[in-house]
């Protein structure tokens, strides 16, 4: 088995309310999410409650953060990117996702 790198970018389509990090069921064992470097606003990481204020992580122009299991001391958790959600206190913030997939060595 190894890990094969996936990404795709999140722009919420509104300020004011925090929006699923993707629709689709992402399973993985560990993501980097990093604020566009042209944001002009701060993004916030967290749950379906994240807001300017607080409930999660709150990212700056460039800023990025590491999420997996493996952090909480679950070295083989997998994490769903679905169950992030992301809050933009600018209207055209946004973020780039890496994550990561396995792949079967006789794939």
């Amino acid at each position: 088995m190894y890990l094969i790198p996936h990404h795709f970018s999140m722009n919420p389509s509104t300020t004011g309310d925090s929006f699923p990090l993707t629709h689709a069921n992402l399973k993985t064992m560990g993501a980097i999410v990093q604020a566009k470097s042209t944001n002009t606003g701060r993004v916030v990481l967290g749950s379906n409650q994240a807001s300017a204020s607080s409930y999660g992580i709150s990212l700056a122009a460039g800023d990025s953060v590491s999420i997996s299991g493996q952090i909480f001391g679950w070295a083989n958790a997998e994490i769903n990117l679905k169950d992030f959600h992301l809050f933009a206190s600018t209207s055209g913030d946004a973020v780039s996702v890496l994550y990561f997939a396995r792949k079967d060595d006789d794939d």
